[in-house]
């Protein structure tokens, strides 16, 4: 089982972005913890107006990773077994695409991803929606 936490939800320019995530095995056999992916994630979708017909006049997405971080773990863990860490991602001094939700033809949104690595290959995922402003703090 995945928990992340965070102390804030709207970050600027220059801002440090951090979360714990805790991490919980339930499972009656031991299971490997092989690390952890941290990754702050903007998404562009552009739809164009009702005059632009055929195949580009669909949506179009852009996905630009802003930060990520991956630390290894490389743990064996048993039942009842808790290991916890803090990840951390910082936005860019110079980063001025601000969170833009409900506007006629852009919307400009940002997640907190955060991936447990399992040894199974099979990740757990967890997603944070998140506001970035372009004033800094």
């Amino acid at each position: 089982m995945l928990t992340v936490d965070r102390s804030q939800n709207c970050y600027g320019p220059g801002d440090r972005v951090v979360v714990h995530a805790t991490i919980r095995s339930d499972s009656t056999q031991a299971t490997i913890l092989r690390g952890f992916e941290f990754t702050l994630k903007e998404t562009t979708i552009f739809r164009a107006g009702p005059h632009v017909s055929g195949r580009s006049g669909g949506p179009q997405i852009k996905i630009n990773i802003i930060g990520e971080q991956k630390i290894l773990v490389n743990m064996t863990m048993h039942s009842g077994q808790v290991h916890r860490s803090e990840l951390a991602v910082a936005v860019p001094q110079n980063h001025t695409t601000t969170t833009l939700t409900f506007a006629r033809h852009i919307d400009i949104t940002y997640v907190l991803v955060v991936k447990a690595l399992m040894g199974s290959g099979k990740p757990l995922i967890m997603e944070l929606p998140v506001i970035v402003s372009n004033w800094p703090r």
